[in-house]
C-alpha cells in the first residue's frame, strides 16, 4: 500500500512540476483530437444530418473510414509504443551515436529512408484525382506527337518533363499518364526525403531525425504519394530554396545559391513567384553584409535562368505573346476578377478547413506566439516572409476547382509554416514540453494526416 501511495505521490508531483504553457500546448492537441473523433466519427452518429456536418468540415473528418474499435486499438498502440520508445530512449539515442561517428553511415541511413519512402509512396499512391490530373492524357495525346510536349507558361518544367517522361515510358513500357504521374510524385518524394533530413541532421541537434518527422506530419505530404499534378518537383526545389536560404543566413553558402535555385523553381512553375519577398529579404541581408558582388551576381544568373528558359519555349510551341494572354500570371490578359478570391465567409471556413487538413502544426503558432518563443531572428524573418507570401496565394488566389479539389496548389504553403513552428519548438528549453508535446502532437497530426492517405489510397477499392 505504501508503494502505491509513493507512486500516487511521484505522479502529483511530477503533474505540478509541469508547466501552464505545457498543459496549453496539451489542451490545443486534446480539442484537436476530440475534433477529430466528433466531426469524423461521431458526427453521422449524433447528429440527423451529420454527413452535411462531417462533409463540410473536411480539415477534421479524415476518421470517417475507422471503426471505433479500430480508433481504440490504434490509440492503445500509441500509448505502448510511447511506454516502449521510453524504455528504449537510451539505445535509440546509441544508436544515433553510432552512425554519427562516421559521416557515410549517415548518410548511408538517409539513403536507405529516402529509397524506402519512394517505394511507400508509389504503394500507397493516391487514386483521388481532381479534374486537372484526369485531363493530362486528353491533352498530352494531343499535343506531344504534334509539338513533342505539352506546355504552359505557368507550369513550363514541370508540364514539359512530366509530358516528355510519359511519351518515353509509353513507347518503351506502355505506361500511361495517371502511373507517369505517379512515378515521378513519388520518386520526388524520395528526394524530398533525402533533402529533408539532410537539411534537420545540419539544422538540429541529436534529436534531428525526430525532428524531420514532425515536420512530415502535416497532410501537406500527400503530394508525394502519387499525386497527380503539377507540384512536386516545384515543392521540392522550394524547400531546397529554404534550405540553402537558411545556410545563406548562417553564412555557409553564397546567396547565389538561393537565388539560383528559386529561378529555378520559377521556371518550374510560377506558384515559385510568391517567394520572392522572401529572397528580397536575402538581398537586404546581402546588403547590409556588403556582399555586392554575389548580389549582383546571382540577379544577373536569375534573369538568365529565366530569360533562356521563355527563348527556349519559345521554340516548343510556345509563344512569348502567350504570356500575356494565355497565363495565369497575367491573369490571361489582365483579366485578375476570375483568379482573385471574392471574400466570403463560405469560402474562407473552407481554406480554414483545408490549413488543418494540409498543415495541422499551424495551430501551435498561437501558444509560440503567446509564450513569446517566435524571436525575431534573421532566420525566422525570412520564413514569416516567406509564410506571408505562402498565405497571400492560399487567402487570395481562387481555388479554380473549388478549394477541396484545388489542395494540392496550396500544398505548398505548409513547407514555411512547418518549418517556423517546428523550428521553433526546437527551442523550447523545457525537456518535458520539447519531448512529450512534440510526441503528442506528431501522433494526433500523422494520425489524421494518415488517414487521409489511405482514404485517397482506397477510393474506387
Amino acid at each position: 500500500m505504501s508503494r502505491l501511495n509513493n507512486k500516487f505521490r511521484d505522479i502529483l508531483v511530477s503533474i505540478q512540476k509541469k508547466s501552464f504553457e505545457y498543459y496549453f500546448y496539451l489542451a490545443i492537441l486534446v480539442i484537436l483530437f476530440l475534433s477529430y473523433m466528433a466531426i469524423g466519427f461521431f458526427a453521422t452518429r449524433i447528429f440527423d444530418n451529420g454527413n452535411i456536418v462531417r462533409d463540410a468540415n473536411f480539415g477534421f473528418n479524415q476518421l470517417k473510414l475507422w471503426r471505433f474499435r479500430e480508433v481504440a486499438f490504434v490509440s492503445f498502440i500509441f500509448l505502448l509504443l510511447l511506454i516502449f520508445f521510453r524504455r528504449i530512449k537510451k539505445r535509440i539515442m546509441l544508436f544515433f551515436e553510432y552512425l554519427e561517428k562516421k559521416p557515410w553511415r549517415v548518410g548511408l541511413f538517409i539513403a536507405i529512408c529516402a529509397i524506402t519512402m519512394t517505394a511507400i509512396f508509389l504503394i500507397f499512391s493516391t487514386n483521388f484525382i481532381n479534374k486537372d490530373g484526369r485531363s493530362f492524357q486528353r491533352k498530352f495525346d494531343r499535343d506531344v506527337p504534334a509539338l513533342g510536349a505539352h506546355v504552359t507558361h505557368d507550369e513550363m518544367w514541370e508540364l514539359y518533363f512530366h509530358s516528355r517522361f510519359w511519351f518515353y515510358t509509353n513507347q518503351y513500357f506502355g505506361w500511361d499518364v495517371r502511373f507517369s504521374y505517379r512515378v515521378i510524385s513519388s520518386f520526388m518524394g524520395g528526394v524530398f526525403i533525402y533533402a529533408l533530413l539532410k537539411y534537420a541532421h545540419q539544422r538540429f541537434n541529436e534529436r534531428w531525425f525526430a525532428q524531420a518527422l514532425l515536420i512530415c506530419s502535416g497532410g501537406y505530404m500527400q503530394l508525394f504519394f502519387g499525386d497527380v499534378e503539377n507540384y512536386t518537383i516545384t515543392a521540392v526545389l522550394i524547400f531546397i530554396y529554404f534550405w540553402f536560404s537558411d545556410n545563406y543566413i548562417q553564412k555557409k553558402n553564397s546567396l547565389i545559391a538561393p537565388t539560383v535555385i528559386l529561378s529555378i523553381a520559377l521556371v518550374f512553375h510560377l506558384l515559385s513567384g510568391f517567394f520572392l519577398p522572401s529572397l528580397m529579404y536575402l538581398y537586404i541581408l546581402a546588403i547590409r553584409r556588403r556582399q555586392f558582388r554575389s548580389l549582383i551576381s546571382g540577379f544577373i544568373l536569375s534573369v538568365m535562368i529565366i530569360s533562356l528558359n521563355l527563348v527556349f519555349f519559345s521554340y516548343q510551341g510556345l509563344p512569348i505573346d502567350n504570356l500575356w494572354t494565355y497565363s495565369h500570371a497575367s491573369g490571361d490578359g489582365g483579366r485578375y476578377d476570375q483568379y482573385l478570391v471574392s471574400p466570403g465567409i463560405e469560402y474562407y471556413s473552407q481554406i480554414i478547413n483545408l490549413l488543418f487538413l494540409l498543415m495541422p502544426a499551424f495551430i501551435l503558432t498561437i501558444p509560440l506566439i503567446v509564450f513569446k518563443r517566435i524571436k525575431f531572428s534573421e532566420v525566422n524573418i525570412f520564413l514569416l516572409i516567406s509564410t506571408a507570401g505562402a498565405l497571400l496565394l492560399t487567402l487570395g488566389w481562387k481555388a479554380q476547382l473549388g478549394v477541396y479539389n484545388d489542395w494540392n496548389l496550396f500544398a505548398i504553403t505548409a513547407l514555411p509554416i512547418s518549418l517556423l513552428v517546428w523550428n521553433n519548438f526546437h527551442s523550447i528549453l523545457d525537456a518535458n514540453l520539447k519531448s512529450e508535446i512534440a510526441l503528442i502532437a506528431g501522433f494526433v497530426f500523422s494520425f489524421h494526416s494518415l488517414s487521409w492517405v489511405i482514404s485517397n489510397h482506397l477510393i474506387g477499392r
